[in-house]
């Protein structure tokens, strides 16, 4: 395994297609029911040049999510509605200001 690269900053949080992306690998997230716990800007590096493809979109993704000492997994089982809910969960996380710039106490 080799190491990633840069951390995501303010400028690839303007870009929609990095948007996108990080959409799409949250949503891989949870499909299988992981809940990433400490989603923010300096958990979210480019991904390593020997990445593989992903297997739900057929091709590698530019970005890497680490840091996964605080992320809940849930029981993979056939219940959308826990799904749903996960999903909304990860994206919210993304879009909140403790993405950017953590705790208020960090500043």
């Amino acid at each position: 395994m080799t190491r990633g690269g840069r951390a995501y900053n303010y400028e690839d949080d303007c870009d929609e297609a990095t948007r996108q992306e990080i959409d799409l690998i949250l949503d891989d997230l949870s499909s299988a029911r992981v809940l990433h716990q400490d989603l923010r800007m300096p958990n979210v590096i480019r991904a390593p040049p020997d990445t593989q493809a992903c297997p739900s979109h057929r091709y590698v993704h530019q970005w890497s999510i680490v840091d996964l000492s605080r992320v809940n997994v849930d029981e993979k089982d056939d219940d959308e509605e826990r799904h749903d809910l996960i999903a909304w969960l990860q994206r919210d996380g993304y879009r909140n200001d403790y993405f950017r710039v953590g705790f208020p106490e960090d500043l």
